[in-house]
């Protein structure tokens, strides 16, 4: 390739970036850590949100990784609230085993300004220093828009906990026969919910347990703490309790017995309760190739309890297919296979953990191009609406494709560190990226042809002309060479 060519192709990315950066890029947003530094005893908690500042810039949802040091802190519990977020896929989750926290989030409305998303409480375990980290992070302003410019870590410290004077403990009193000891701590089990770790739609929740002959009080509470030491004292002491009308999510009942030594260590036990069904949603559906028949559609659905365990889904009234939630996108998009063109319908069950249902159902509409003949073979051909707008449209697609090759040369020298990974969605990408500008250039072709039949075209005009020839031969020689290039690096 010439010096001057290789001049022209150099201008023409410096053109197409400054014009598709002032049409294009947006505002970028941050994520960080609020706090993000400070200092906290050993033994003690302290909570950390994370923070979303859009400077400016609408946000619709985000989901992130952030890694802690198991060894040095441990989560206690997420919280969701104040939360611009009312959209969960799935609700934010801790791994204190491999020191992690995750959440995958959004709004049907968009927020901006500085939000916190969640809140963090963390447990301080060993002094030293430690921090938190981002692993991964995305903000999304729109459908599909990524606008997260940077992320921020947070560094604590962490100290040796205050010494605190130690009671003098007072010796229970012998009991006839032998010397004194506390109660044993209660064995809770329940016929309304007998698995802790199950959710029930039972609103009404019945615990039991076995009552010692010692035992001269008993005292139960039932609330959200996992740890709390219950208050409601019972004498003569029973040993079974049922309430009504608990309310929806994660309770914990605690029972703790008495006798002459003094109390013994509460016990507590898990119920969970889910009688709501999912949030209500709407369904869209989105076409990421126009023309070509693939529609996907997007339905983000909450559950504030359980959570979503599956959907069920129905086209134009035929039979039901169950959905996992793990073949629906974070951001809620599920690809359909192929549909014939015209108008379908489309209905979505979601059912959360203890099969509540919500539905769904909305009316889309399938295009594909019109079929024409070829006069020279009668062949049929597929093409698509010809563009009000001359060669500037085409000079603006052909300038698009040229910025995806160029993106693609930069997204190269990242996958070279993560090529066994990233080669089967590299081909995908590729492949998709050569039928892009196949249809790109189709149509640019077409335009050029329509042009330089035109009579009376200015000298101006049919330099342009010429120009657009020679940036589509060039942009296509580049593309192909890219693609290759990373194919064999990813070999």
């Amino acid at each position: 390739m010439t010096h001057s060519i290789r001049k022209k192709i150099h201008i023409f990315f410096v053109a197409t970036g400054l014009f598709f950066g002032g049409v294009f890029f947006v505002s970028a947003a941050t994520i960080s850590f609020t706090p993000s530094s400070g200092s906290f005893n050993t033994g003690k908690t302290f909570t950390v949100a994370v923070t979303i500042d859009g400077s400016g810039q609408p946000i619709n949802s985000s989901e992130a990784k952030i890694s802690f040091d198991k060894t040095a802190l441990s989560v206690q519990s997420l919280s969701k609230d104040g939360s611009p977020f009312g959209m969960w896929p799935a609700d934010p989750a801790f791994d204190n085993a491999a020191g992690t926290v995750s959440y995958t989030g959004g709004a049907t409305a968009p927020f901006s300004g500085k939000k916190n998303i969640i809140s963090i409480v963390f447990k301080a375990l060993k002094e030293g220093s430690t921090g938190l980290s981002f692993s991964s992070a995305s903000v999304m302003s729109g459908p599909g828009t990524e606008v997260l410019s940077a992320s921020s870590s947070a560094a604590f410290t962490i100290t040796a906990a205050a010494v605190e004077e130690t009671p003098t403990p007072v010796t229970p009193p012998a009991t006839v026969g032998g010397s004194a000891s506390l109660p044993a701590i209660p064995v809770i089990s329940s016929d309304s919910h007998p698995d802790p770790e199950k959710w029930y739609k039972e609103k009404t929740a019945s615990f039991k347990w076995n009552l010692p002959r010692d035992v001269d009080n008993v005292r139960i509470l039932l609330d959200d703490n996992a740890r709390s030491v219950p208050s409601i004292s019972n004498t003569p002491p029973i040993s079974s309790k049922v309430f009504k009308d608990v309310g929806d999510g994660t309770k914990y009942f605690h029972v703790m017995f008495h006798n002459k030594s003094g109390w013994g260590t509460p016990a507590h036990r898990q119920v969970l309760i889910d009688t709501t069904p999912p949030d209500k949603f709407t369904i869209e559906s989105r076409s990421d190739t126009p023309g070509i028949g693939d529609t996907s559609l997007v339905f983000l659905v909450t559950d504030k309890s359980s959570g979503i365990d599956h959907y069920k889904l129905s086209i134009d009234g035929g039979a039901s297919t169950t959905v996992q939630t793990k073949d629906v996108t974070s951001k809620g998009e599920y690809k359909l296979d192929s549909l014939p063109e015209g108008n379908h319908t489309a209905k979505v069950l979601a059912v959360d953990k203890v099969g509540n249902i919500t539905e769904a159902s909305a009316e889309f509409t399938v295009v594909k191009a019109a079929p024409i003949a070829d006069a020279s073979t009668g062949d049929q051909i597929v093409v698509e609406s010809a563009s009000p707008i001359p060669y500037y449209v085409s000079f603006i697609f052909l300038a698009l494709c040229v910025f995806l090759a160029g993106l693609l040369y930069s997204e190269r020298r990242k996958f070279v560190r993560e090529k066994e990974e990233l080669k089967t969605e590299s081909d995908e990408a590729g492949d998709k990226l050569g039928k892009i500008f196949t249809a790109l250039r189709d149509e640019a072709e077409e335009q050029i042809h329509a042009l330089s039949g035109k009579p009376n075209l200015s000298d101006s005009e049919r330099e342009i002309l010429e120009r657009l020839k020679e940036a589509l031969d060039l942009s296509e020689e580049l593309l192909e060479k890219e693609v290759e290039d990373v194919r064999k690096l990813l070999r």
